[in-house]
């Protein structure tokens, strides 16, 4: 009777101990990944503070939504807003973890720079500078981050000339893309269509001076004429992207640049005598 119950109670406890290892190991197992989003579909945000983000941080898509930015690659392009009382427009054309390399469109200027690159969690941080070989030519110091969920991508920093008299500039400029759009400004008709006498007959000459900077604007011209440049920069839609657009632009803008100024010379001698 008693070796009975004593392998009653052996086989309860060789029971219990092989359900406890199987528990053990069921749970030691690692889950398969989950399969990648198709383009379209919905994507399940990024775990923060993982071991992944803590082994792999210079692996941008480790810390962000890789719905955004993907890679370090995706932060290449166009980053524009003032720079003083001008609009620059900074391109980033090469960007890895170590390096950077790119140019600058402001103020009729178009200036190349290089420089190192560090990250810091979300942040990438730029020392970079220009050639040295220009008068305006200067050091910039300033961080790449994302804001608004990921939505916003910024450079923020700063300036500071080689000339001491030139000074130091604080800029933030918001990543964006460029595209022509000939509909844009207060005379996209001159960009559109083929202009006839009575389109440009009986303007002053300031509105005929717009109307034809407004082609030139559209193509992301970057403006020396200080007038101009100030009158575009306040533009919301307007990028400098070049300081040499001629060849950008169509037959139609040819020919409507060629009529425009002819009565731009005749607006200015003759306007008081015919009004408007």
């Amino acid at each position: 009777m008693k070796q009975q119950s004593f392998f009653v109670i052996f086989l309860a406890f060789a029971v219990l101990m092989g359900s406890s290892c199987g528990g053990n190991q069921q749970t030691a197992e690692t889950p398969p990944p989950a399969a990648p989003a198709e383009e379209g579909g919905a994507i399940e945000p990024a775990q923060p503070n993982t071991t992944a983000n803590k082994e792999n941080k210079t692996a941008f898509s480790s810390v962000v939504r890789p719905e955004k930015v993907r890679s370090v690659q995706d932060l290449t392009g166009y980053y524009v807003g003032f720079f003083g009382p001008n609009k620059i427009n900074l391109i980033i054309t090469k960007l890895d973890e170590k390096n950077i390399a790119g140019h600058t469109v402001v103020s009729g200027n178009d200036r190349p720079f290089s420089g190192i690159i560090t990250q810091d969690d979300a942040l990438y941080l730029v020392k970079a500078a220009e050639p040295g070989t220009d008068t305006y030519d200067g050091k910039f110091d300033f961080a790449i981050s994302l804001k608004a969920g990921y939505d916003t991508i910024t450079a923020t920093g700063n300036w500071v000339a080689n000339n001491k008299k030139y000074g130091k500039k604080t800029f933030t400029l918001k990543k964006t893309n460029f595209a022509y759009n000939p509909k844009l400004g207060m005379y996209p008709q001159a960009s559109t269509r083929k202009l006839t006498a009575e389109d440009v007959e009986n303007q002053t000459k300031l509105d005929l001076t717009i109307m034809r900077n407004e082609i030139y604007a559209r193509h992301g011209y970057c403006f020396k004429n200080k007038e101009m440049r100030t009158y575009f920069d306040n533009e919301i839609w307007y990028m400098p992207m070049n300081v040499d657009i001629r060849n950008e632009l169509s037959p139609i803008e040819k020919e409507n640049e060629a009529l425009i100024k002819k009565y731009e010379k005749y607006a200015q001698n003759y306007y008081d005598d015919y009004g408007r």
